[in-house]
């Protein structure tokens, strides 16, 4: 969802990851506020799935720079050839 968000043509977001993960947050947070009013309780599957989202937002750089995910990418990509 960052990438997408990252594309918006504002100049504040665009090309910055930072500023697109913050706004990518924030559309999770306004689900969770929907949930709130329409509900008055957040749904579970807005918290397992908004969980899972902060969770890969948090550990794709660290993974990504792993010899073991290049290794998997690796292996992948000779799969399509």
């Amino acid at each position: 969802m960052i990438a997408a968000v990252a594309r918006f043509p504002l100049t504040v977001i665009h090309r910055s990851p930072g500023r697109a993960g913050l706004l990518a947050c924030s559309f999770l947070f306004s689900l969770a506020l929907y949930d709130l009013w329409s509900t008055h309780k957040i749904h579970r599957v807005t918290l397992w799935g908004g969980g899972a989202l902060l969770l890969v937002q948090q550990l794709r750089i660290p993974l990504g720079k792993t010899s073991a995910w290049h290794a998997f990418a690796a292996w992948v990509q000779s799969l399509a050839r």
